[in-house]
């Protein structure tokens, strides 16, 4: 192993006063726009998260969970908050997992040395959806991050390592097939390209941020697989995360300039964003997943400064009705089962 290769934990293992910095300081191809009008449509819910309720949506949740400092690991949870179930159990660091579109299989990513390893990177395996059959996908010098399957299951998209740029060169999106086998090149971008997410049509979204880590200068873009037709569609500048809805039609933004979460048409020039949630989650992550029918979401998050994960919620997609699941605890990382 050289030591000019990154090291893991990309949502854990920062330089905290690099942190800070970023944080004080307040692209691409023109294409069809989301304007950043910060108009709601519809009332915000409470800043103030919810007491558990069991919630009104039935489904299968998986996660990952920091509760151990060293390691992280993969569970499954129904949203009453019974049934939870560790699929991995290692002394790595086991993270995003994403369900295959049939809900048999979850890919998610590893460092081989858990989060606080040096000179390591992620890679992607793939499991069945019982734990079994854990499978390294990827073992290239550059990682791989943040799988997402393709609408057929045939294909995966990923993320290569989230690292500085002046060391590493910043990071691209790459498809695979769904045995780790072909992986090619899609972006070729100025800037880290991230969270890849493949649209029902058989694009691909991403997300592609100026800085490092937790700088939140970012926008969302679109993509074919062979890397043609590269469309911007947001203009906010500061998303942090996004979800694309099961049928295509809307995107959930986490907006870091406003800290909320909005939910946006995707083909509607000039709709002014819907309030979903106002969150006091700062400069935290927000992971979004919606629920299969199109009438919830999953919401979970993670603070950067304390390196910890938080409790997991559903909200209906009006904005209405945020619960927090219970027996879900240290919780990044949340992908709602498809079926």
């Amino acid at each position: 192993m050289t030591a000019n290769q990154p090291t893991c934990g990309i949502r854990k293992l920062l330089v905290l006063p690099f942190v800070l910095v970023v944080f004080i300081l307040t692209s691409c191809s023109p294409g069809k726009q989301i304007p950043a009008t910060p108009v709601p449509s519809a009332p915000a819910a409470t800043p103030s998260l919810p007491a558990e309720v069991v919630p009104v949506h039935p489904g299968t949740i998986a996660f990952a969970s920091v509760t151990h400092i060293a390691t992280d690991d993969i569970y499954l949870i129904q949203t009453d908050g019974t049934g939870l179930t560790r699929l991995t159990e290692t002394n790595t660091s086991a993270e995003s997992p994403e369900w295959s579109p049939d809900g048999t299989k979850i890919a998610y990513m590893v460092c081989p040395q858990g989060p606080h390893a040096s000179h390591r990177q992620y890679d992607v395996w793939v499991m069945n959806a019982d734990g079994s059959g854990q499978t390294q996908l990827t073992d290239g010098p550059l990682g791989a991050t943040y799988p997402s399957w393709s609408p057929d299951g045939t294909q995966i998209a990923y993320s290569t390592w989230f690292a500085p740029p002046e060391e590493y060169g910043p990071a691209q999106i790459y498809v695979m097939d769904a045995d780790g086998g072909s992986p090619r090149r899609v972006t070729n971008g100025p800037a880290h390209d991230l969270y890849p997410t493949w649209a029902p049509d058989g694009t691909i979204l991403f997300l592609r941020r100026e800085g490092y880590h937790g700088t939140p200068f970012g926008d969302i873009f679109r993509t074919n697989p062979d890397g043609s037709g590269l469309e911007r569609l947001t203009t906010m500048g500061r998303v942090g995360d996004f979800a694309l809805s099961p049928d295509g039609t809307k995107i959930a933004i986490h907006d870091l300039r406003q800290h909320r979460i909005v939910l946006v048409p995707m083909n509607a020039s000039g709709t002014p964003p819907t309030v979903l949630v106002e969150t006091d989650f700062g400069y935290d992550f927000v992971k979004i997943s919606w629920s299969p029918d199109g009438e919830a979401l999953a919401l979970t998050r993670q603070c950067l400064m304390e390196f910890e994960g938080y409790d997991l919620h559903v909200v209906n997609a009006d904005g209405s009705g945020l619960t927090t699941i219970p027996n879900a605890e240290e919780v990044v990382d949340g992908a709602w089962r498809p079926r």
